[in-house]
């Protein structure tokens, strides 16, 4: 809102006040289009004039709203009555009558949660303040006829209740009386205070003022307060003149009021030493400085909550074999800050067990039997530090767990317990705990879903672990798919077409088309790798790394890595055996020494079964909880870019858990390191390292045999030595790029000299090793296609041109002598 003068023309403008429904009005529940207060005699009439209809609620369970008393006895029951009645309601009566009529509420039965859930009589009249004559809550009501003068008003009972526990309710029986049978309303066990109140006769000179007039409490001479406190002595400055002269100077007090925070006996001795007035039977109380602090250790019934003072500031109901928590069963102590529920047999913590209490700072859950955290459990915790889960069967933390947490800074989540399946935390599982600044885990992966804050884990982090998708962004995610599909596709047509053609016999062609088949298949198996991969991203999606561990082991990522080392390991054989076969065709073209047909089956097969054998070797030696490979990284590739840590030292720490307990935490730190799996070194840093050099002397002495042939032949032989230049220079730097960096970074990791970023595994699988594959259909299949189809263009065109010239030719020479005729005859 924005309030604008002008310089000119000044008025009395407006006023803002702040407005609410009054107490003879109805409020509407919802708010969103604002204030909205209704007239108690438009609500129940089945038109709904609330936005939200509430106006219209509950009116079936609470009955007819107007009650007209006349001669006929009224039984006016609570909902459900006698069962118990429901949490969240609100009923109003109102109850009219002639004007200067008596009407007499006899309470037959009365029991509500005290004080949470009452019963409200006010006295309504037109144009007036409400006027609320009494409230009656509890079990124990004193008041047990009422009678009431009409005046041209309207008697309204409203009942309200909670969000928690519920009792059996109240019956009422409202009647017409005449003055003449106002003596006679008291039955022989209740005491008649005057016009037309009665009360118990235990509430006579009991302390308590439940005659209006006080007459309950006149003329006595000693005051016991049994079941209360006796206060010191009776503030009577307060009460009429009339009658203080007669009242007992002493004041008795609910038990519920002493050490509740608030002084309510004159001398304000109800608020003191309320370690021995206020400590519950099996429980040890004392004061720590200014705060009271409870410690119960003897078992758990009703009453012990009951003997609670309210001004409790540390409760510890520790090892008293608690197995349930009903709702609402701590928020008579709203004063709470500290609260241990720990060496406990809880199971689960239901919705709207901690109402009431909005102060708790630190509440602590350890040794209990909780296996899940239910969605909106602790909501009511609004001003709640920290929370310490220590020794817990934790197997699942649900959506909105930790909703309405929005102070917590310490977040204790330890399961310490072995053979418990892994933690399952659902989505927005940890919503709402933005301001965590200190989290202790022994799962790693919590850690994930706390960016900013400090955290510790208990268990040693698994190498080359991300808190992030499997493929953490887009670039990869888009080119996983593209060259996985190039590598499928590109590779399957050129193993339909190697099939297809035609080798005319020539034993060489037959080698070399069969080399390019194998090649052709073990490169598809890498865009089969590579298609899986983006397949299990597309599916964990964010929520990744909460599965990661189940997928390193999975089957499928091992299917996945296995495939993935025959195809690139086949691959590279293959490519050495084809770049062998041309060294020996081109450079010895008449050696004995050559692939043939036979002898390249064989060594086909000898190369499938070794790099079958080779994928095979970290399935049968690696066990899935320390696999060196296939369940080293996300990729299911053990590359040999990291150094496993093969010790650990664990510092001890101790965690405040909020004053109640010192925890002591190991804290493991890595002190010293190894190289990657032998295995896993021996085939990519020295076997590969072999083949590529291999293929680069034998590409290298190809090109120089060519060209030092190319120059005793003719000139055009020239374009085909650039061709082959060009040709073999691709060929060896997609090796030089697939192998050469993959090698370079491993020797350096290995030694130490650096440390390769987690992230670079997901770099290396799209970028690096797959170029090969991706690119090798081109280079020995597509662009040969490609040339041989140029080339037999050109030769068609040569021989088209030749042709014409030829016929061209002929014509030119039949036509000379017609010319030279014509010219003689012309000139002549």
């Amino acid at each position: 809102m924005v309030f604008t003068t002008f310089r000119t023309i000044m008025t009395s403008a407006f006023r803002m006040v702040a407005v609410s429904c009054t107490q003879n009005e109805f409020k509407c529940k919802d708010n969103s289009s604002g204030l909205i207060c209704l007239a108690h005699d438009v609500t129940c009439d089945r038109i709904a004039l609330c936005p939200d209809g509430s106006d219209e609620f509950y009116c079936d369970d609470c009955g007819p709203r107007n009650i007209s008393v006349d001669k006929d006895l009224i039984n006016l029951n609570s909902p459900r009555y006698p069962d118990r009645y429901p949490n969240n309601h609100d009923c109003i009566w109102l109850i009219k009558g002639q004007s200067k009529q008596l009407v007499t509420m006899r309470i037959k039965d009365f029991e509500m949660e005290e004080p949470y859930d009452y019963l409200d009589v006010v006295f309504l009249r037109n144009g007036e303040d409400p006027k609320e004559l009494f409230r009656l809550t509890g079990a124990d009501v004193s008041r047990r006829t009422v009678t009431l003068r009409h005046d041209d008003g309207v008697l309204m009972l409203e009942m309200k209740t909670d969000l928690t526990i519920e009792r059996r309710g109240f019956s009422i029986l409202i009647n017409h009386t005449e003055e003449e049978d106002l003596e006679a309303l008291c039955q022989p066990d209740e005491f008649h205070c005057g016009k037309g109140f009665c009360v118990t006769n235990s509430s006579r000179c009991n302390g308590y003022l439940d005659c209006i007039n006080y007459e309950d409490e006149l003329n006595c001479d000693d005051i016991f307060c049994p079941g209360s406190y006796k206060c010191n002595n009776l503030n009577t400055s307060s009460m009429s003149s009339s009658f203080t002269g007669n009242l007992s100077q002493a004041q008795c007090i609910p038990l519920a009021q002493v050490c509740d925070g608030e002084e309510n006996c004159p001398e304000s001795d109800d608020e003191i030493q309320c370690d021995m007035k206020r400590c519950p039977a099996g429980c040890e109380c004392s004061y720590k400085g200014t705060d009271l602090v409870v410690h119960c250790n003897n078992g758990w019934d009703s009453s012990t909550l009951a003997g609670l003072a309210l001004i409790t500031h540390t409760l510890q109901l520790s090892g008293v074999n608690i197995s349930k928590l009903d709702q609402g069963v701590f928020k008579a102590i709203s004063h709470l800050k500290v609260l241990s529920l720990k060496n406990n047999r809880i199971t689960e913590i239901q919705e709207r067990t901690f109402d009431g209490l909005e102060n708790l700072l630190w509440l602590d859950l350890s040794n209990t039997l909780i296996t899940e955290l239910q969605g909106s459990a602790m909501e009511e915790l609004s001003s709640l530090r920290g929370i310490t889960i220590f020794d817990v069967p934790l197997t699942r933390i649900k959506s909105n767990a930790f909703s309405g947490l929005s102070q917590v800074k310490t977040l204790i989540i330890v399961r310490h317990i072995e053979g418990l399946p892994p933690l399952v935390v659902e989505d927005n599982a940890f919503q709402g705990l933005d301001t965590v600044a200190e989290l202790y885990v022994d799962d790693h992966r919590l850690c994930c879903f706390f960016p900013s804050s400090k955290c510790k884990t208990l268990e040693p982090q698994p190498p080359l672990f991300m808190c992030s998708e499997l493929m953490p962004k887009m670039v990869l995610k888009v080119f996983m798919w593209i060259l996985g599909i190039s590598a499928l596709v590109g590779n399957i047509y050129v193993m339909v077409w190697r099939c297809r053609e035609r080798t005319a016999g020539r034993e060489s062609r037959v080698v070399q088309s069969f080399l390019v088949f194998n090649l052709a298949v073990s490169d598809a198996l890498m865009g089969l790798y590579m298609l899986i991969i983006a397949s299990a991203d597309a599916y964990f999606g964010k929520s990744y790394f909460t599965m990661s561990m189940e997928w390193r082991t999975s089957p499928t990522c091992k299917f996945a890595g296995f495939i993935s080392i025959i195809g690139t390991e086949a691959s590279v054989f293959f490519l050495t055996l084809i770049s062998i076969d041309r060294f020996l065709s081109i450079v010895f073209p008449f050696s004995t020494y050559h692939l043939r047909p036979k002898s390249s089956q064989i060594a086909a097969l000898c190369v499938w079964i070794g790099t079958m054998i080779i994928g095979l070797v970290p399935i049968i030696l690696a066990s899935d909880s320390t696999s060196d490979f296939y369940g080293l990284s996300d990729v299911c590739i053990g590359l040999p870019l990291m150094t496993k840590v093969t010790e650990y030292e664990v510092v001890d720490q101790q965690i405040d858990a909020g004053g109640v307990a010192n925890i002591i935490v190991g804290i493991p730190y890595p002190v010293d390191y190894r190289a990657s799996w032998f295995f896993s070194i021996a085939l990519f840093l020295g076997v590969n390292l072999l083949c590529f050099t291999v293929i680069l002397i034998c590409y290298i002495a190809i090109f120089r045999r060519v060209r030092a042939s190319s120059k005793k032949v003719s000139s055009s032989s020239r374009d085909d030595e650039q061709r082959l230049a060009i040709k073999m220079a691709a060929i060896i730097l997609t090796d030089f790029v697939c192998w050469v960096p993959v090698i370079i970074m491993g020797i350096l990791s290995q030694a130490r000299v650096v440390e390769i970023p987690t992230e670079a595994y997901a770099w290396i699988v799209v970028f690096i090793l797959p170029i090969n594959s991706s690119l090798n259909p081109y280079l020995y299949t597509i662009a040969d296609l490609c040339y041989q189809q140029q080339k037999a263009a050109s030769v068609r065109r040569k021989s088209k041109l030749a042709m014409k010239n030829a016929r061209s030719n002929s014509e030119n020479r039949s036509n000379v002598p017609v010319v030279k005729t014509v010219t003689s005859e012309t000139q002549l």
